[in-house]
Parts: C-alpha cells; structure tokens; sequence
C-alpha cells in the first residue's frame, strides 16, 4: 500500500509542477524562436546546434527541451496549439488515474477495517484452542492451517482423500466378494478332520472315492461311515451323541444334509479327476491342512485369478506316466507350465 502511494505521489508532481513549467517555457520561447523540441533521454541530456537548453531532472531521466532556430514554430513535429491540447489531454487523463487510485485506495483500508473487525469478534476456531494448547511446537501446523489453509479447501481436501481411501478399500473388498475364504458352516453331524485324517491318518481318498475317476470328489454316504463305526459308536469327545446320528442314516436309509462349503458357480467346469491325477495334486494344496482342522473351512480363493495364476507357475510333473507321450518335449524345455499346454483357454474352465 505504501508502495502504491508512492507511485501516486510521483504521479501528481509531475502533473502539477513539471506540466506546467513545460507549458511555461514553450510559450516564453515560442515569441522569439521558431520551435521547441522536446527529446527525452537517459541519465545524459544531449544539446544540438550549441543551442540554450532547458533541462529537468526526474528520477533518472531527463526532459530536454531544445531551443531552435526561426522557422516554422513546432514541438515534437507539431505546432504549438496542438501540442498544448494533447499535453492537456494526458494531464486529464493522469489526473482522472490519480483520483481513482485515491478512491480505490479508501475502498480497500475500508476493507481491511471492517475485515480485522470481524476476525476480533468471531469466536476462537478448535485449531486455534489447539494450537494455542499444544504451545509453540505447532507454529508451521498453525501457520498453514490457520492462517493459510482455505476452510473450504481444507474440507474438500480431507474428503477427497477419505473418498479416495474407500474407493480402493472397497475395490480391494470388492475382489474377494463371494470366495468364503474362512467359510465353516456348522454341519448336521460334528464330523471332525483332525481326528479321522490327522490322527487316525485315514487316506482323504478312502471316504472321498470319486476324486480320482469323476468330475466331483463326493461325499461319502454313511454305508462307507458304517464300516468303522459298526464297531466304533463312541467318539473321544461326543460320546455316542454325534456317532448315532450317522447309525440312524444308515439304519433308516436316509442320507445326511451336508452342507457344502466350497462353491463354485454354475458356469465353472472344475474336474477333480483331471487335477488329482493328471495334475497330481495333492489335496492340501487347494483345500488346505485338512488333516488339522475341527471344523472344515474353505482355505483358498477358488476365484478364476488365483486358479490361473496356479496353471502359469506350476510346472509339469513329468514323473506323471499320463504324460509319456510327451516326454520328448517336455524334456526339452527347461520348465512347461500348464498355461503352454492351453491351461488358461476360457473353454477348459467355463462351460
């Protein structure tokens, strides 16, 4: 503000002394001389012809006028009037900016009063409590958020990274929707893997007998039950509670509802035949640690990501004889991943 001030200043000098001492002296020397020719220069005046100059100094330049010989009266290439009327044009004119600097100056003090007025009579912001609280330690936190820090920018700001964090959360989320990792639903009968598979060490194929032949790995019917538990009817930690509903199915013909914990959707092909024994797959590697579970849960994604990611890493077992005719080839390769032999074709999965 002081600076344009200043600026102000200058310009209403030169309006109201240099002006008119100009006009002045053009019209003192005009009744003698021909003509008056104004140069402007730098820090140096110039003289031509060995002719009296008039010469004013401002603020590092000069106004020459130079007094010339009689002729035809001229001032800048033009006569006296005319230059007097444009002179008099552009002394308007500066005086007209001077008068609306002037107005627009006691605009913005006005401004600037009723501004700090507000800020004394608006109540103290939580961040100022807080920063006066926490002490000196938080000068650039206050600084910047206070001071600096648009409130409406602030907000739009904090929200966007909040709608940011729970788009990505949310995708992420949104990968997983319908895999059940971690699904154990409670089933009719307290069948329990870790005692028969863990520590009785029965083979996952004695009581899952399609695994090997057939799309499906089956569930066993209680005729199978039925072959330990003719002479077995008490359990360790049942008693005879869980083991008599298996006696009951058997005895009554009716099979037990099992439910089913891993679900694939219906335009998925799955062939538990074509991985256990072509693939030589052992049942952990999708199931999990079956043989240390209580309670079955489903252990892996089984999403179409995880299962081709599985046909591009693994290698082919060429100990595998249902690959004999393809040793030669094989060998020849350093590694021959399902995903060579048309593992992730859409048609091997889908329907």
């Amino acid at each position: 503000m002081r600076k344009d001030l200043s600026t102000i200043k200058i310009v209403s000098i030169f309006i109201l002394v240099v002006l008119p001492f100009i006009f002045s002296a053009v019209k003192a020397q005009t009744s003698d001389l021909s003509a008056l020719d104004i140069q402007i220069t730098g820090n140096q005046a110039s003289i031509s012809q060995n002719l009296n100059s008039l010469e004013v100094n401002s603020s590092g330049f000069s106004i020459t006028a130079f007094l010339q010989a009689p002729g035809d009266v001229t001032f800048l290439g033009m006569d006296y009037q005319t230059t007097l009327i444009i002179l008099g044009i552009l002394a308007a004119l500066l005086l007209a900016i001077v008068i609306v600097l002037y107005l627009v100056k006691d605009q913005l003090n006005a401004l600037l009063i009723k501004r700090e007025q507000q800020d004394q009579e608006a109540p103290e912001s939580g961040l100022t409590k807080l920063y006066k609280s926490t002490g000196r330690a938080f000068y650039p936190v206050k600084d910047f958020v206070v001071d600096k820090l648009n409130p409406t920018l602030g907000v739009l700001t904090v929200i966007g990274i909040l709608v940011i964090y729970l788009a990505f959360d949310m995708y992420n989320r949104a990968q997983d929707l319908g895999t059940q990792v971690g699904y154990a639903p409670e089933q009719p009968v307290k069948f329990s893997h870790k005692l028969h598979a863990g520590q009785y060490n029965i083979d996952c194929q004695y009581c899952h007998t399609g695994v090997q032949e057939s799309k499906s790995a089956t569930i066993p019917s209680t005729n199978v039950c039925m072959n330990c538990h003719n002479y077995i009817q008490e359990g360790p930690k049942y008693g005879s509670k869980e083991i008599k509903k298996v006696i009951e199915s058997y005895e009554n013909d009716e099979p037990i509802d099992w439910v089913r914990i891993h679900n694939l959707p219906d335009h998925v092909y799955f062939n538990h035949a074509q991985h256990v024994k072509v693939g030589n797959l052992k049942c952990q590697e999708c199931h999990g640690q079956v043989q240390n579970m209580e309670v079955v849960h489903q252990h892996a994604k089984l999403e179409m990501g995880w299962c081709i990611n599985c046909h591009r890493e693994k290698n082919i077992d060429a100990s595998n004889e249902y690959y004999q005719k393809t040793f030669d080839f094989i060998e020849e390769h350093d590694k021959y991943t399902v995903s060579d032999m048309g593992g992730t074709e859409c048609q091997k999965c889908h329907y």
